[in-house]
């Protein structure tokens, strides 16, 4: 849910412009020579993308290729082009730097702070780090913009550790607990 914002989101962000750059160059196999179905090996075997450090897995037998535990079918092999091959497949893959929990998205973006401050206060960064992909949670993560419309007195008084309960309360109406995604 939450990476799939993060991709559809403001493009010119660079963060996310970085991030879409890195699941589009995991589906790009480094190397000098274009791998045609017909040349696969029989076992499955690791292949270096353009995503740094992250690699894809190919398989002979129909032909797929594998990330982590997501496999994807090639439905079109063989599509030969000037600089190299195409193999359409039936799902985007992510690269390992892309599994990312909800925290870890909110701690990389600089819009967040606040409601990362806030985490932290009530002791939710820990649940909310735990990577159950797939049936995680969805986060409607408050900006720094939208705390600032807020009384800085009542932020303040929320992050007292006396007024948790409170600051819990406040961020579990922001959190839904199943992945959500839009459209």
């Amino acid at each position: 849910g939450d990476l799939k914002s993060k991709l559809t989101a403001d493009p010119v962000d660079a963060n996310h412009k970085a991030l879409l750059q890195d699941v589009l160059k995991f589906h790009v196999i480094s190397g000098a020579t274009a791998i045609m179905t017909a040349n696969l090996p029989a076992t499955p075997t690791d292949v270096d993308t353009l995503s740094a450090g992250n690699l894809l897995t190919l398989k002979a037998n129909a032909p797929e290729i594998k990330a982590d535990d997501v496999e994807a079918t090639v439905s079109i092999a063989d599509v030969t082009a000037t600089n190299g091959v195409v193999h359409v497949v039936n799902k985007v893959l992510f690269p390992a730097s892309c599994s990312r929990t909800v925290v870890d998205i909110a701690t990389g973006s600089t819009d967040h702070t606040t409601l990362v401050q806030l985490l932290t206060a009530a002791d939710l960064v820990a649940t909310l780090s735990i990577d159950t992909v797939g049936t995680g949670y969805t986060v409607f993560a408050p900006t720094n913009a939208a705390f600032a419309k807020i009384d800085t007195a009542i932020t303040n008084c929320l992050r007292l550790s006396a007024n948790k309960d409170h600051l819990v309360n406040l961020l579990k109406y922001h959190v839904v607990g199943s992945t959500v995604v839009a459209g």
